[in-house]
């Protein structure tokens, strides 16, 4: 696929320039833009990836935060109703 594209390319761009430009010197060109062209769509991706995985990595972190709060306020105040913890109560005095 790259091959064909270079060569259309080179085609195109022959017929545009002047004759003195060698064609070893268009193909170079050509080659070079569109290697960069295909560097920039992978980086591209690459970006949109990372950053999927990111946010599902934050979204997941924040998942577990929560879970990990509720999970001790409801321990807390299971141990408090069985009497584990003092605070906020009145004990008799000996």
């Amino acid at each position: 696929m790259f091959k064909k594209l270079s060569k259309r390319a080179k085609k195109a761009s022959r017929s545009m320039l002047p004759a003195v430009i060698s064609p070893q010197l268009v193909s170079f060109a050509v080659d070079g833009i569109l290697l960069l062209a295909a560097l920039s769509i992978v980086k591209a991706l690459l970006e949109v990836v990372c950053t999927l995985g990111s946010t599902v990595f934050v979204v997941i972190l924040l998942l577990r935060v929560v879970w990990t709060a509720v999970s001790y306020f409801q321990s807390s105040e299971n141990t408090s109703s069985k009497g584990g913890s003092s605070f906020g109560t009145t004990q008799p005095v000996a």
